[in-house]
């Protein structure tokens, strides 16, 4: 399947769509919805949770697409180059880092909501960095 413009843009209005309504929907109100017989819904809550953070970059994603929507396809397909790479490296860092609950006397500085927030401050960093690079370079042949 070919990414175009459309389908990105497209992809990541709905995921952030998606991501908004469930954030201001919370977890407990969608847990409590969906209904847990035992009434425990700390687990379901964790599940969404981690499900918000891995799929947060998908914002930065929407802003980007719309930035590049009118560009020359030469920009986009330089900038969707790296977040091919850049979203699911993201994705995995945010599932497999600790969840900050130590145990210990000491809180864990890192944890899943650190490393998401960083991980999307970097891609829209490096995307501007790329956008304008590439839009500059072409503007001038």
């Amino acid at each position: 399947m070919k990414l175009t413009k459309g389908k990105v843009l497209s992809i990541s209005i709905l995921i952030s769509i998606v991501l908004l309504i469930a954030d201001n929907l919370g977890n407990t109100k969608l847990c409590t919805t969906i209904g847990y017989l035992d009434g425990n819904i700390y687990p379901c809550m964790d599940v969404l949770y981690l499900i918000e953070l891995m799929f947060l970059s998908f914002l930065p994603i929407t802003i980007f697409s719309l930035i590049t929507y009118p560009l020359r396809e030469e920009t986009f397909r330089s900038w969707l180059r790296f977040a091919k790479w850049w979203v699911p490296m993201s994705m995995l860092l945010v599932l497999i880092t600790p969840d900050g609950q130590s145990g210990g006397y000491m809180p864990s500085l890192i944890d899943k909501q650190v490393v998401a927030f960083l991980t999307s401050a970097v891609f829209i960093i490096i995307s501007l960095i790329i956008v304008l690079y590439k839009s500059i370079k072409l503007r001038g042949k």
